[in-house]
């Protein structure tokens, strides 16, 4: 079976297409230019600089964002296209893990801050990894993310199922994604319809709790923005954030008003 390399001296690059590629799950091997590349080697990733030296195709330059070449590396491996079924996994929660899986195999991962960054994932996914039959299959936790995501993705036509994650999260340095690809190798119950989205006050409540502790006791955001971060249009981090920038411009609106 033909196998991915990472050809390079650039000790960064290098460390970094590690990273991603050990998370993924790929076996790969690492070579130097100067090394003769084996037969067992089906496609190549290297650096700009060094691309000229390796005369062997696919060859994947990297250019920007390295998620994007493993995805290409990737798919040039399989290489066949279009696929049987390729299968969309997310994994929703604070932090959105999205996969693709090309007839089993992985192919793109991400994780993502809001419901726009992973919808957009979603449909990047499908348009790069087309697929004779196409799936996407949500984790059933986080029910009012789940929800607003389900509303999101109906309208591109693709079958959708809910996925019981029992099981599906790891002690590993990017759970959401591992759930993610656990998620889409699975198999779930269909959704017919898009679901009422309703957050209850449970949720809310525990939100606002998450946002005293991240505030390191200081303040609890309002309602309002809670609700925001439930239904996955900002992260409890950027709340957080946003409602410290308005307690200091109040501050100082108010301090203004005294010298005066």
């Amino acid at each position: 079976m033909s196998s991915l390399a990472v050809v390079t001296e650039d000790f960064s690059l290098y460390h970094d297409l590690v990273v991603r590629l050990k998370r993924r799950g790929v076996a790969f091997a690492s070579l130097s230019p100067k090394d003769p590349l084996p037969d067992s080697v089906g496609v190549v990733i290297t650096s700009p600089a060094e691309a000229p030296r390796i005369k062997f195709r696919p060859l994947v330059v990297t250019r920007g964002d390295l998620d994007d070449a493993i995805d290409q590396a990737l798919k040039a491996l399989a290489g066949r296209e279009p696929f049987e079924r390729v299968a969309i996994g997310i994994d929703p929660g604070r932090s959105i893990g999205v996969a693709a899986l090309a007839d089993g195999v992985v192919l793109a991962t991400a994780s993502c801050a809001s419901v726009d960054e992973a919808v957009n994932r979603v449909r990047l996914f499908l348009q790069r990894h087309p697929g004779k039959r196409q799936v996407i299959r949500i984790g059933h936790g986080a029910p009012t993310l789940r929800n607003v995501l389900i509303h999101r993705l109906h309208d591109l036509g693709v079958p959708m199922e809910i996925v019981d994650e029992a099981g599906t999260t790891e002690v590993v340095e990017l759970p959401d994604v591992r759930a993610a690809i656990s998620i889409a190798a699975g198999r779930g119950v269909r959704v017919e319809r898009p679901p009422r989205i309703a957050v209850p006050h449970g949720e809310v409540k525990d939100i606002q709790r998450l946002s005293r502790i991240k505030s390191g006791g200081r303040f609890t955001i309002p309602r309002a923005l809670a609700q925001e971060v439930a239904v996955g249009a900002i992260s409890i981090d950027a709340a957080v954030r946003r409602y410290r920038r308005e307690r200091q411009a109040d501050d100082a609106l108010d301090l203004s008003a005294e010298e005066e």
